[in-house]
């Protein structure tokens, strides 16, 4: 059950839930999304998706911290040039669709941050 079965869901309140959809996110794609943002020399933000699985086990999570720490890894995905994505395709490092999965990654760190901050 990992980071999510951690989380006191006994007054699942929207931060709770919220914070639930952020741990099984990055259950599922943490791996790949530090993949991606070492790809473009973003350590401070692959770094920090390490921090936000830590910050998602906590017993009584941060919900700020956690706020803050999605909201780094989103403005570092945000900095990513189209020059920067065709050099790094063009050498053939990293996925196929590599813009696509920037595009896809900042949407859904939108979203959570979004449900983070009802």
């Amino acid at each position: 059950m990992g980071s999510i079965g951690r989380i006191d869901r006994s007054c699942a309140g929207p931060s709770v839930l919220a914070i639930t959809r952020v741990a099984g996110f990055l259950a599922e794609e943490g791996d790949v999304l530090r993949d991606l943002l070492n790809s473009f020399d973003r350590k401070e933000a692959a770094n920090m998706v390490h921090d936000l699985v830590e910050l998602c086990r906590e017993e009584t999570p941060n919900t700020p911290g956690i706020t803050i720490a999605l909201g780094i890894v989103l403005e570092a995905l945000e900095q990513v040039s189209a020059e920067t994505i065709d050099q790094i395709a063009q050498r053939g490092q990293g996925p196929r669709d590599l813009d696509k999965a920037v595009l896809w990654y900042g949407a859904k760190i939108s979203d959570l941050l979004q449900r983070l901050q009802r």
